[in-house]
């Protein structure tokens, strides 16, 4: 067959003839009817990257030598087969015309084993490690790789291969959101406006593009990009920037068709599939700023009527929000249920979304499915948003065998492999915490800011264990009899049952979870049912990074029916627990009499001593802050102060002292409890505001 090959860095293409490979194993040989230019071939070509700088890495330090045969963007007929790919049948078909999909792993790392080829550390990429498309012929190691073209034309198809793979990727990371927001893309090369091809395909709300070339803006929107955005133009929103559409230096550009399709109710544009954030903000201003001109109208002092975005400050003279609705009280300070109730006002109108609940059970999610199941009430209206089904007798046992076959391979799994699921359980909570937040906020209730933030925070548990499980070291002890050697291994317990509570639903489950996977153990996980999305989120996490089924379990249930079946199962051999005294006392004397490790968390709440000569209303400001956070229910949650009089001594006697700390206390008390009123959106809040009924009155409110 005659291949084109690179004999040469930076020199033309050689024409070699080269014996037709016969395909053996799962091979499939591809006749090749078209093969696409990339980059990539051109830096194989030049035999470098460039770093920038005068620096470059050349493609010997990659273990890349000529020759090659380059191309990635390949599209083919089928006309041979070996003998395990043709029992395969319809996959390796001759006659089959496919693309072939080239970021090809070695199959035997964690990322291939867990679906992530294109971050393997031993590619074996076509085009690169392997010979590529530029050929007369192409052996692709499994019919898996292949994907049909359905009836498109082999040279358009081509580059899907590999801009389309990347666009798509890159898109589908913003779920559902790209059918409501527009998405900024940065850059529109080829891959920009592959990204606006397959946003639309993708049924998307529409790209605003950010391009410093004219011309490529130009060819964005005869792409069908919704605006066009220089980067480099002044904007309304920066000092000086211009007002009027037509000024120079005006930076939008929008195509010459009605803008029907894009309304500023439609939602902020979400920075995109590729780029540099400051663009990207750059970009959503301009939008806003100039929404008006494509949508209505927006003068000053008065509100558009479908425009204005929920936080926008009151317009002038009117005492209410961009959106219409009445601007909050002047009261020294922000008001926490009025925080939270603007986001379920927002959930009602703008449909925000509460996950779907479902046991998961040696790798599978399972629906109710005739199961018993529980109402999740969303705390703020009281109005049911979701179904969590309750694992039957059946499926604990079924859980509890799957966890002791998953146990049997994972704690023989390098520190590496376990180490590589934690980053990547990491790394995909940082990129959801937006959602699992608004789910922890729908049925636990904490304000939206808090309930993004424990998602944020708390990915660096799985971050800590991914390092901690590669330094699980033993230790060498010294023996009397100098021909004996004596060392301490430390080896997994085994399968763990974990109880989570409600008030850090994130936080509590992750932190068992990662640290039980990063030490090899597999886990059952019963998390709390009244706020449970969020250990829903955590299972989804772990199935996404890739880990072996069996390997988690979560169920839920009737607590006592659920960790009574789970102890007294020989399976498990360790039991953790976060929650009340009382209840982890239970717990630890069922684990206690079969002689099974335990860990337990209980309590919480604890004193502050106030010694005499310290800052009173920073004490009390401290304490407070401690005793209302999440409702008061924080680990370590702070009584309400102790006077210690035996410290140095302060200004003014003692009792005085104590009476302004009681002074300050029962002030902030008033404050934050407030009158204990109904929150007029209904559901378990109270609005919170100064003064009020007497005392008595708030507390029996409270």
């Amino acid at each position: 067959m005659r291949c084109y090959c690179v004999l040469h860095h930076g020199q033309p293409l050689e024409l070699v003839d080269k014996p037709i490979p016969e395909p053996t194993g799962t091979e499939v040989l591809i006749k090749v009817q078209a093969a696409g230019v990339c980059h990539t071939d051109l830096h194989l070509w030049e035999g470098h990257y460039d770093l920038g700088g005068g620096k470059k890495l050349t493609l010997a330090e990659r273990g890349i030598k000529p020759p090659l045969t380059l191309s990635h963007e390949i599209v083919g007929e089928v006309v041979g087969a070996g003998p395990a790919a043709a029992a395969l049948g319809e996959a390796a078909r001759l006659g089959r015309v496919a693309l072939v999909h080239p970021w090809i792993g070695c199959g035997e790392c964690a990322a291939c084993k867990r679906g992530e080829e294109n971050i393997c550390i031993k590619p074996q990429a076509l085009g690169v490690a392997r010979p590529g498309g530029f050929a007369e012929y192409v052996v692709v190691p499994h019919p898996r790789y292949l994907v049909d073209i359905e009836g498109l034309d082999p040279a358009q198809a081509a580059p899907l291969a590999c801009a389309g793979v990347t666009t798509y990727s890159a898109l589908k990371k913003f779920g559902d959101r790209i059918h409501t927001d527009p998405v900024v893309i940065i850059g529109a090369g080829g891959l920009g406006l592959m990204a606006i091809e397959v946003l639309k395909a993708l049924g998307g709300k529409g790209a605003i593009v950010v391009d410093l070339d004219p011309l490529k803006r130009e060819a964005a929107l005869a792409a069908g990009a919704l605006l066009a955005v220089d980067a480099r133009a002044t904007c309304g929103a920066r000092p000086g920037g211009c007002h009027t559409h037509g000024e120079p230096g005006h930076g939008l550009q929008r195509p010459r068709r009605a803008h029907r399709d894009l309304r500023p109710d439609g939602g902020r544009p979400q920075p995109g599939a590729a780029g540099d954030s400051h663009a990207a903000a750059h970009a959503a201003r301009q939008l806003r700023g100039h929404a008006h001109r494509v949508a209505g109208t927006r003068g000053p002092g008065s509100a558009q009527r479908h425009g204005a975005h929920p936080r926008d400050p009151p317009a002038a003279g009117t005492g209410q929000r961009g959106d219409g609705r009445p601007a909050p009280r002047p009261c020294g300070g922000p008001h926490r249920s009025d925080t939270v109730n603007r986001f379920f006002v927002r959930a009602r109108t703008e449909s925000v979304t509460y996950p779907q609940l479902s046991l998961y059970i040696d790798g599978e999610f399972i629906q109710g499915g005739g199961r018993p199941t529980q109402d999740i009430l969303n705390p703020a209206t009281g109005q049911v948003i979701a179904q969590l089904p309750h694992a039957t007798p059946q499926d604990l046992d079924r859980a509890l065998a799957a966890a002791a076959r998953a146990f049997e391979s994972w704690k023989k799994s390098s520190p590496i492999e376990r180490s590589q699921v934690l980053r990547k359980v990491g790394e995909l909570a940082r990129a959801r915490a937006q959602d699992i937040g608004r789910g922890i906020t729908l049925d636990q209730g904490k304000p939206l800011a808090e309930s993004v933030g424990e998602v944020m925070f708390c990915s660096e548990h799985a971050e800590w264990h991914a390092e901690e499980c590669r330094r699980i070291y033993g230790r060498v002890i010294p023996a009397r009899n100098p021909a004996v050697r004596q060392t301490v291994l430390r080896e997994p317990v085994g399968v763990v049952a974990a109880f989570s509570p409600w008030n850090f639903p994130f936080n509590q489950a992750i932190r068992k979870v990662a640290a039980a996977v990063g030490a090899g153990c597999s886990v059952i996980l019963k998390g709390p049912e009244d706020a449970p999305s969020a250990v829903q989120a955590i299972a989804q996490l772990f199935h996404d990074a890739g880990l072996p089924k069996g390997v988690l379990n979560v169920v839920w249930g009737v607590p006592s029916e659920v960790s009574t079946h789970l102890i007294e199962s020989p399976v498990v051999r360790k039991i953790t627990f976060t929650g009340s005294t009382a209840v982890g006392k239970m717990l630890a004397a069922k684990a206690s009499s079969l002689m099974k490790r335990s860990t337990m968390e209980l309590g919480g709440h604890a004193p502050v001593i106030v010694c005499d000569d310290a800052d009173v209303d920073a004490a009390v400001a401290l304490m407070v802050g401690y005793k209302f956070r999440n409702a008061g229910q924080l680990e370590g949650g702070r009584r309400l102060g102790r006077w210690h009089a035996n410290g140095p001594a302060g200004p003014g006697p003692p009792g005085r002292r104590r009476g302004r700390l009681h002074r300050r206390r029962a002030r902030a008390w008033r404050q934050h409890l407030g009158g204990g009123c109904a929150h007029p959106g209904g559901g378990q809040f109270l609005r919170a505001h100064r003064g009020g009924r007497p005392a008595r009155q708030r507390a029996a409110a409270a």
